[in-house]
């Protein structure tokens, strides 16, 4: 499977980043899923928004552990279906999560729209999801991780962000205990404003080396700098223009970004450029400038 190694990398990363330094083992279960579709509230204070997903877990009564998965900018696709099927098949729930949808918020990609939506928004639907999981006796409330693409990884690192979480805390967010176990960015935006932060969690950044939508030189500053102050955090990078994970190799700028993971560029009210289109830089076209 195209996928498998680095999908193993982040399946180690959860393991190791929830329950310590033990050795992860694999025995995959080849089963069908059906996966369940389920509604939530999420942590928005005063005014939370119902917001939809869909949870495929393993065989079995559990506990297990789980991840929650944000899609890009082009919004869930069956590729994220997968995801979630092959971390079942290791033991994990995977509960993908739809922030466009109910809002009704197209997911093309482009940096302007009327249908914005305020960038607290997938942060609070990302700590609705955890809130969720940890009521359900099938899951180890402690070990649920966030995993991103794109755009949605700029959010699955601000889930263990300590200035995020201080920012949430402040906007009356309650944020559900112990938090997340562990972030994983799959070639994330939002690293320039992350370098001089600091994750409180195990952090996994995976990225591609030639990458010119995500420029990998702010993911691997932005880990080089938590680490030097006592994160948790590493990278991993591919070779390719364009992460194995998203099943091809096609350049980002060649061709059109495949569907559920492509960037979403940063809308006028989050981010503003005083640049014309044609001199924006590849990495403000993927998230905002200031996370939450």
């Amino acid at each position: 499977m195209r996928n498998a190694i680095a999908l193993v990398v982040i399946a180690g990363a959860l393991a190791v980043g929830c329950a310590g330094p033990t050795r992860v083992t694999y025995s995959p279960t080849r089963v069908t899923y059906s996966p369940t579709r389920v509604t939530y509230s999420n942590v928005t204070p005063d005014k939370p928004e119902i917001i939809s997903a869909t949870v495929t877990r393993p065989s079995g009564a559990g506990p297990f552990p789980a991840a929650v998965l944000l899609h890009g900018c082009g919004g869930v696709s069956p590729q994220l279906e997968r995801w979630a099927r092959w971390l079942a098949d290791r033991g994990y729930v995977g509960m993908v999560i739809d922030s466009f949808g109910p809002r009704q918020v197209k997911g093309d990609c482009a940096p302007e729209a009327p249908d914005d939506i305020p960038i607290t928004a997938r942060l609070d639907d990302a700590f609705g999801a955890l809130r969720w999981l940890q009521a359900q006796a099938w899951v180890r409330g402690d070990r649920v991780g966030a995993v991103g693409f794109s755009q949605g990884g700029a959010f699955a690192m601000a889930t263990i962000n300590g200035p995020s979480l201080e920012r949430a805390a402040r906007r009356g967010v309650k944020i559900p205990q112990p938090g997340f176990a562990a972030g994983v960015g799959v070639y994330p935006g939002g690293c320039p404003s992350l370098i001089p932060q600091l994750a409180i969690k195990p952090l996994l950044v995976l990225i591609g080396a030639a990458d010119d939508w995500t420029l990998p030189k702010f993911c691997e500053q932005m880990v080089e700098s938590m680490k030097s102050r006592g994160a948790d955090a590493r990278s991993r990078a591919r070779s390719s223009r364009c992460s194995t994970m998203s099943g091809t190799t096609t350049s980002r700028v060649a061709a059109a970004p495949p569907s559920g993971i492509s960037r979403r560029r940063p809308r006028a009210r989050i981010a503003r450029s005083s640049s014309s289109s044609a001199s924006t830089s590849s990495a403000s076209r993927v998230a905002p400038r200031e996370l939450p």
